[in-house]
């Protein structure tokens, strides 16, 4: 790096007759010293090591067949997930709809929510929850879960949409 500043130096002010050479030597190691940065830090990104690719077949997990427990009328219900066809909001109780019954319980939406398995049970507006699994019609605004009609929330629509299309219900 010395030498090469050096010959620099020399053929500026000899050859070109430059009076200050300083300012255009310090320019030239500026931008190859940050062009190599660049470079380097170019290239680490590209080489990302490849995955170990394995003979092994991949493991699927299980469907989870777990149950929802929740107290209706002061007594502890098991429903299972698979019963549940969607969860209605009303207020600070959820309607939880099943082929056989309609069970009511003091709890939040959210908090079902949260206690539902999240790829299986989609949030589909403020008000509704549902079972992908049940559902029979998807529309721009609507989405038909066991016959019912169910309004998709602006807020829910592009969630909704991408989630329905990763899981395959169309």
């Amino acid at each position: 790096m010395s030498l090469n500043t050096l010959s620099m130096y020399g053929f500026l002010t000899l050859q070109f007759q430059v009076t200050h050479p300083l300012p255009p030597i310090l320019s030239f190691w500026v931008h190859t010293l940050a062009g190599f940065g660049i470079y380097a830090f170019y290239r680490s990104t590209l080489a990302v090591p490849a995955p170990l690719k394995s003979n092994l077949p991949k493991v699927i997990p299980p469907v989870d067949l777990g149950e929802f427990i929740c107290t209706v009328d002061g007594e502890k219900q098991m429903i299972s997930y698979e019963e549940i066809r969607y969860l209605e909001s009303l207020e600070n109780y959820v309607k939880v709809v099943t082929p056989r019954k309609t069970h009511v319980t003091r709890l939040t939406m959210k908090e079902a929510e949260e206690r539902l398995p999240k790829p299986i049970f989609v949030r589909i507006s403020r008000s509704h929850l549902i079972n992908t699994s049940h559902v029979e019609m998807l529309e721009a605004d609507n989405i038909t879960v066991s016959g019912k009609s169910l309004k998709i929330g602006k807020v829910y629509k592009r969630y909704v949409s991408e989630l329905l299309t990763e899981t395959g219900v169309s």
